[in-house]
């Protein structure tokens, strides 16, 4: 399924090149992605993108944020989370 097709209301993995956001898909139009009740795990140099990920798929996130607008150009990957191995 293409994030164009996909439901709102999915929990989706978004990730730039400093920053994954958690959150439930909002809207997707023109590339970009708007997310609610979303969370962002900011990445430490030499932390590990993949491991911060698996563990959230595994515990979950506290959703700090009520919306979050991402632009095409920023986005490197979008995934739903229930699809992430769990660590």
């Amino acid at each position: 399924m293409s994030i164009a097709q996909a439901p709102n209301g999915i929990t989706l993995v978004v990730e730039t090149k400093e920053r994954v956001y958690f959150g439930r898909l909002d809207a997707a139009q023109g590339g970009g992605i708007a997310l609610k009740k979303a969370a962002v795990a900011a990445l430490a140099p030499g932390e590990q993108r993949e491991r911060v990920i698996r563990r959230t798929a595994l515990f979950g996130f506290s959703a700090d944020l009520e919306n979050v607008a991402l632009q095409p150009d920023a986005i490197t990957c979008v995934r739903r989370l229930g699809e992430v191995p769990k660590e």
